[in-house]
C-alpha cells in the first residue's frame, strides 16, 4: 500500500514538472521564432538596437534577452603606470572590478569584469591609452540554454515540495525512507541546476574584457663592435673550429676503425684467403660444363 501511494505520488508530481515545463518551451519556442540567433550577428538582426540595450524581445516581452560578452584587447602604450590609472578609474566608474592581474617589467594583463550594460561605454576609453595592436569581440546569446535551465529549476522545486508534502503524511519507515530518498535525489539536482543558473546569470550581468598592455620594443642605437670584443670574437672562433676537429676525429675513431676492420674482415672471408665467393664460384663453373 505504501509503495502504491508513492507510485501515485510520483505520477502526480510528473504531470505537474511536464505542465511546468510546457510552458517555458512555449515561452522558448515563441523566442526562437522570433529569430533569435547565437552570436553579435544574430542578436542584431533579431532586434533593434534599443531593445539590445534593454534586452526586451520584440516577439515575447516576458523573455529578457541574455548575452554574454567578451573582448579581448591589446595595446602598446609607452608607459605601464600612466596607462592603469585610468583602467582602474574607468572600472571605479562603471562598478566593474578586475578578476585577475599580473604584469611584468615590460608588460601587463588584466581579466576585467563590467556591468554588461556599460560594457561598450568602457571598451571606447580603452583605445585613447595607447595603439591598438589586436581586438576581438564576441557576443554569445545564452537566452534559451538560461531559461530551459530556469524552468526545469523552477520545476525540480515545485516537485520537491510535493515530496515534502508527502513524507509529513508517511505512516512507516519504509514510507519515510523511500520519500526521504527521493528528496536528495531531487535536491541534488536543484543544486546542479542552481549553480548552472548562477554561472550563466554572472556571464550574463558581467562581461569579460581581456585586457593587455605591452611597452614599445626596445632599440639601442647601433655601433661597432670594440677590440675586446673583436678579441673575444675571434676566441670564439678558433675555439668552435677546434670542436668541430675534435669531433670529426672522434668520430673516425669510434666509428671508423670498427667499419675498416669489418670490411677488412668480409673481403678475407669472401675474396681473400678463405675465399668463400671464389669457392661457390668455381663450384658453380664446374656444375655448369657437366
Amino acid at each position: 500500500m505504501a509503495k502504491t501511494r508513492i507510485a501515485l505520488i510520483a505520477c502526480a508530481a510528473a504531470l505537474l514538472a511536464w505542465g511546468c515545463s510546457g510552458q517555458y518551451e512555449g515561452a522558448a519556442q515563441a523566442e526562437a521564432g522570433n529569430g533569435l540567433s547565437r552570436g553579435s550577428a544574430g542578436a542584431a538582426d533579431s532586434a533593434s538596437p534599443a531593445e539590445a540595450e534593454t534586452g526586451q524581445m520584440a516577439g515575447d516581452p516576458r523573455i529578457v534577452r541574455k548575452l554574454v560578452k567578451h573582448a579581448q584587447i591589446r595595446l602598446r602604450v609607452a608607459d605601464l603606470e600612466e596607462a592603469d590609472r585610468p583602467v582602474q578609474a574607468a572600472l571605479r566608474a562603471c562598478n566593474g572590478y578586475a578578476a585577475r592581474t599580473a604584469g611584468t617589467e615590460n608588460h601587463r594583463s588584466y581579466t576585467l569584469r563590467v556591468p554588461s550594460s556599460s560594457y561598450e561605454a568602457f571598451l571606447s576609453a580603452l583605445p585613447p591609452l595607447g595603439t591598438v595592436l589586436y581586438r576581438e569581440e564576441s557576443t554569445e546569446d545564452v537566452t534559451l540554454n538560461y531559461y530551459d535551465i530556469e524552468g526545469r529549476l523552477a520545476t525540480k522545486k515545485t516537485l520537491l515540495s510535493t515530496y515534502r508534502n508527502y513524507l509529513a503524511k508517511a505512516k512507516n519507515i519504509e514510507e519515510i525512507l523511500s520519500v526521504e530518498s527521493k528528496i536528495a535525489d531531487v535536491q541534488n539536482e536543484i543544486d546542479s541546476l542552481g549553480t548552472r543558473l548562477k554561472t550563466l546569470s554572472d556571464l550574463t550581468d558581467y562581461a569579460t574584457v581581456e585586457l593587455e598592455m605591452y611597452l614599445p620594443a626596445y632599440a639601442g642605437p647601433s655601433r661597432e663592435p670594440g677590440l675586446g670584443e673583436r678579441i673575444m670574437d675571434l676566441f670564439a672562433s678558433v675555439g668552435d673550429f677546434f670542436s668541430a676537429a675534435l669531433l670529426v676525429i672522434v668520430s673516425v675513431l669510434v666509428f671508423g676503425i670498427p667499419l675498416l676492420a669489418f670490411a677488412a674482415f668480409a673481403y678475407w672471408l669472401l675474396l681473400g684467403k678463405v675465399g668463400l665467393l671464389r669457392s661457390l664460384w668455381r663450384l658453380i663453373a664446374k656444375k655448369g660444363k657437366f
